[in-house]
């Protein structure tokens, strides 16, 4: 399909509506393959519509969005930051009209930018989400509850993982996705604060959990090594030899190099995620 309609564009080199097509099914990217082989082509769909913006502005920000997202993944820090940065001067400037579909993904994904390249937590964004039970609102509080810990802030950590945990199992109709990072970072929390029994028994359930996503390689792997290690990680937790750091990277130690360069993530203990907007 995308080859046919390359030779249409070829054709037809100013029917714009063509370029849109092909180009807005590039969004989804992330959803129909994995985050490697993905990446160019979000970059293809992110280059035209920042190219046609004055045009098609909601694409625009969808594509920045979701480029965002596969950038943040493949540690491409430094990138991001600087089409984050263009998107909310754009914004602000009135380059760029303001739309509340995708804000709560942008806010999301800016805040994981902000924390891996300054090291600091806008508490005031997460005071601006308004509260309900959209899954996406629980997974950006399970988000937070991470970067707390990872600061050491344990007392701001816990009741944020809590209120994320209780809402995602109240709700019947989320991505499986979702659950599991999740219950991850709310087993984990809880183990670090020595909740051992209860904390184990979220963990063994989740390593026998493969949800449906095109990252299922990483699920796998990640719920294999940590399988192997569960002892291992109680054992130094039990002789406090491991701080939030240690024990956010414990996995890494044993397994620096796994499945790519993603498994830099999904290698952590606590998971952080990007949000993304498929149409």
């Amino acid at each position: 399909m995308n080859k046919k309609i390359e030779e249409i564009i070829a054709q037809f080199p100013q029917n714009t509506y063509i370029g849109l097509l092909y180009y807005a099914q590039k969004l989804n990217s992330n959803m129909e393959y994995s985050v490697e082989i993905a990446e160019k082509s979000l970059q293809e769909a992110y280059d035209y519509f920042n190219t046609h913006k004055s045009q098609y502005p909601k694409h625009y920000i969808v594509a920045t969005i979701n480029y965002l997202s596969n950038l943040y993944l493949t540690l491409q820090y430094k990138t991001a930051n600087r089409i984050a940065k263009q998107l909310l001067q754009e914004l602000e400037d009135g380059i760029v009209p303001c739309y509340s579909f995708g804000n709560i993904m942008l806010i999301n994904n800016i805040s994981l930018l902000d924390f891996v390249n300054k090291d600091s937590i806008n508490a005031e964004i997460l005071e601006n989400i308004h509260p309900n039970s959209l899954p996406d609102v629980d997974l950006i509080k399970s988000n937070f509850a991470v970067m707390y810990f990872l600061k050491g802030d344990l007392e701001t950590s816990l009741p944020l993982i809590k209120e994320a945990y209780f809402s995602i199992n109240r709700n019947t109709d989320v991505d499986s996705y979702y659950k599991y990072y999740i219950y991850n970072n709310y087993a984990f929390i809880n183990l670090f604060l020595g909740n051992k029994d209860s904390a184990l028994a979220i963990i063994e359930e989740l390593l026998s959990s493969l949800p449906d996503s095109q990252s299922k390689n990483y699920f796998k792997k990640r719920n294999q090594l940590l399988s192997k290690q569960m002892k291992q990680l109680v054992i130094e937790l039990e002789h406090r030899e491991l701080d939030v750091i240690q024990y956010n990277s414990f996995l890494l130690k044993y397994y620096p190099e796994e499945i790519g360069i993603i498994w830099q993530h999904w290698g952590q203990l606590l998971l952080l995620s990007p949000l993304e907007i498929w149409e």
